[in-house]
């Protein structure tokens, strides 16, 4: 019978324990394998759900809202600038006797005609050249009015109404205790300038021949219009 030496029982021996090691060693390797899969999986899933949150966030930030768009400011008005012009040194210059009077011209009444007449340039109310035409036209009695003359041109680069009215004069019919009483026979010759940034109203109004001997030094004042 054969019995196994010493050394060959150590080397077994020795054999079996690096065998339970090697064992060992790998176990714990692959536990700790195991560990860091599983902290990296969580690191992993932490940081995609901050991202994903970051990117809602920062989309969410630049997102365009009603309140953002800016809203363009409405365009300023035209600034109003004075015109000129030449008046007829037939007529005498007065001072405007209202503030709403610009300028005010005293017509000498011709021969036949008992009173002056008179031309005003304002720069006041407002609506459009029509409907500052139809308020002249209210200013006669309907009954009373002639045929109306109305005519356009431009001026200096200005459009230019005019008015050309005969009949009963009522005037501006303003609220007073009584009312004034109209004044047949009266002429208007009216003239609405488009100037910048308003409306200029050259008016002259007076007896019937006194103001139509007096339109065609009326004209030359509108011909001398500048901006």
């Amino acid at each position: 019978m054969h019995c196994p030496t010493r050394s060959s029982s150590i080397t077994a021996a020795t054999a079996a324990a690096l065998f339970v090691f090697v064992v060992f060693v790998a176990t714990a390797a692959g536990a700790l394998a195991c560990s860091r899969t599983e902290e990296k999986t969580k690191n992993t899933t932490i940081i995609t759900t901050e991202s994903a949150s970051g990117a809602t966030s920062s989309a969410a930030s630049v997102a365009p809202t009603s309140a953002s768009v800016p809203v363009p400011p409405e365009a300023p008005p035209a600034p109003i600038t004075p015109i000129t012009w030449t008046g007829p040194s037939s007529w005498t210059k007065q001072p405007p006797s209202n503030e709403m009077r610009i300028a005010q011209y005293l017509v000498p009444h011709v021969a036949g005609d008992a009173v002056d007449a008179e031309c005003v340039v304002s720069r006041f109310g407002g609506g459009s050249v029509n409907e500052n035409v139809d308020r002249w036209i209210r200013q006669f009695d309907p009954a009373t009015t002639q045929p109306l003359k109305k005519a356009t041109r431009d001026v200096g680069g200005m459009h230019v109404t005019t008015l050309d009215i005969v009949g009963s004069y009522k005037g501006l019919m303003m609220q007073t205790a009584a009312a004034p009483q109209p004044k047949a026979g009266w002429r208007m010759v009216g003239a609405i300038v488009e100037g910048p940034g308003a409306l200029w109203f050259f008016k002259m109004t007076g007896p019937d021949k006194t103001v139509k001997a007096a339109t065609p030094a009326f004209e030359k004042m509108l011909d001398s219009l500048k901006r």
